[in-house]
């Protein structure tokens, strides 16, 4: 019984032609954090106590499921002004858009207790800007819209009004302006993902309020943004929830702050292409649950690496020290592999 695994944070079961309904037990799992059941044959209705849950959910695909009533009308008539506002007439794939189909049934909309909660396209054509009544849509918990370089312009501050956000990716398009600090009201967001733009200003301080992010990426090695250098934001040390930190091209300078190391669920650690100087602090040791470090094309880390630091780092399994100046480099690999004899290491 599903509804029995009381400690399930994640059910995916994409593609693999399930049937029969969706069991409202699904309700009982308060920590769940996403439900991902697309493309298989579930029908009936949508229990209503998946709405409740507050995680993501995913039945797209399931043309047997019944979604209830509609949408409101201020919500479909802000989907309409995403259309209207980002050339939807030139987009590869428009299906239902604008039509009086229940909005179930439009193109990479997903709904969800008669509310829209989900918007995502990858590589559909959409040009020009987001419209400000995006805002209207107060339920949506994912928005993921990538590699599209003509959405452009910068992301509407109503866009942050939207508190039930849980995941907001917009990567490899056009986005242009600074991160506002209305950034921070989006308190229960778990995933940030807004590499590959030309954003630009100052990494807003209001980060930190995200204590619940598990993922942020702001830059990754296909492509950062334009910020102001700066060295890596203090603001981020109060994100002690981070399994994942992607900030490479991002015009960071400084040196890798201490407090990194307070931030012991990262896995995966990215700071690449940047301006960083100095050396690795001695308390990197710390950071026992990291899988990847990529400090690579940072030609101004310089002194010795903090071996017996290192060594501690016993789930590391890729290491990138490449275009670095790090001192006696290959001889402190040479002892770094002795130590972790599972990690691939560049330099």
């Amino acid at each position: 019984e599903l509804g029995e695994l009381s400690n399930l944070r994640v059910l995916s079961m994409g593609n693999n032609r399930l049937c029969g309904e969706l069991p409202k037990s699904l309700g009982k799992l308060k920590k769940l954090q996403r439900i991902v059941l697309h493309q298989n044959c579930l029908t009936g209705i949508v229990p209503k106590e998946l709405g409740k849950l507050g995680c993501i959910v995913n039945l797209a695909g399931n043309i047997g499921l019944e979604h209830g009533e509609d949408v409101p009308n201020d919500e479909r008539e802000a989907l309409v002004d995403i259309y209207l506002s980002t050339s939807g007439h030139n987009w590869f794939n428009k299906m239902n858009w604008l039509t009086f189909e229940p909005v179930s049934k439009w193109y990479k909309v997903g709904v969800l207790t008669s509310h829209v909660h989900s918007i995502v396209m990858s590589s559909n054509g959409m040009s020009g800007k987001l419209p400000s009544s995006i805002g209207k849509l107060k339920e949506l918990r994912m928005i993921e819209l990538a590699t599209m370089t003509d959405l452009v312009g910068p992301m509407p501050k109503e866009l942050f009004s939207i508190t039930t956000l849980r995941r907001l990716c917009i990567c490899r398009c056009g986005l242009t302006g600074s991160l506002p600090e209305e950034i921070g009201q989006l308190v229960t967001l778990e995933e940030l993902q807004l590499f590959g733009n030309h954003l630009s200003g100052d990494i807003p301080n209001s980060l930190g309020n995200l204590k619940g992010l598990k993922l942020l990426s702001l830059g990754e090695y296909t492509g950062g943004n334009d910020f102001n250098k700066s060295s890596l934001p203090f603001c981020l040390s109060k994100l002690t929830s981070l399994e994942a930190l992607f900030m490479a091209n991002c015009n960071l300078t400084g040196i890798i702050p201490s407090w990194i190391s307070e931030l012991t669920e990262l896995r995966q650690l990215d700071l690449q292409r940047n301006y960083l100087n100095g050396s690795l602090p001695n308390s990197i040791g710390k950071l026992t649950n990291l899988l990847y470090l990529n400090l690579k094309d940072n030609e101004q880390l310089s002194g010795k690496l903090p071996i017996t630091s290192m060594t501690a780092l016993n789930r590391l399994n890729r290491l990138s020290l490449v275009h670095c100046n790090f001192e006696d480099a290959e001889r402190s690999v040479v002892i770094l592999q002795t130590h972790l004899p599972r990690c691939k290491i560049w330099i």
